[in-house]
């Protein structure tokens, strides 16, 4: 999918402009729109483990994994680096 065609702004549930590596960004994205409820344990995982930087960042922490989905632009844009990117790849079983 051509997410940043003629100027647009990209089009994603996060988007290269923060620094991440844009093939990963496009792999997350792509696997976004494919099986988006596949990403609430990982990104729960996500939650617990960087709890403190995200009660930080936003004053609250997704408590379920499903809770976890409705904030998942700001755990992967904000929390996430490229090797957590990474991993949410190969938890999905996504070539990138």
């Amino acid at each position: 999918m051509e997410r940043d065609a003629n100027g647009k702004y990209y089009d994603g549930i996060i988007n290269p402009y923060n620094g991440h590596n844009r093939k990963l960004v496009d792999a997350i994205c792509d696997a976004w729109d494919e099986q988006k409820e596949k990403f609430a344990p990982i990104l729960y995982a996500f939650c617990l483990r960087d709890r403190v930087e995200i009660t930080e960042k936003f004053t609250y922490v997704p408590m379920t994994p499903e809770m976890a989905l409705d904030f998942a632009h700001e755990i992967m844009e904000h929390v996430c680096d490229d090797l957590d990117l990474e991993c949410i790849l190969k938890f999905l079983r996504v070539d990138f």
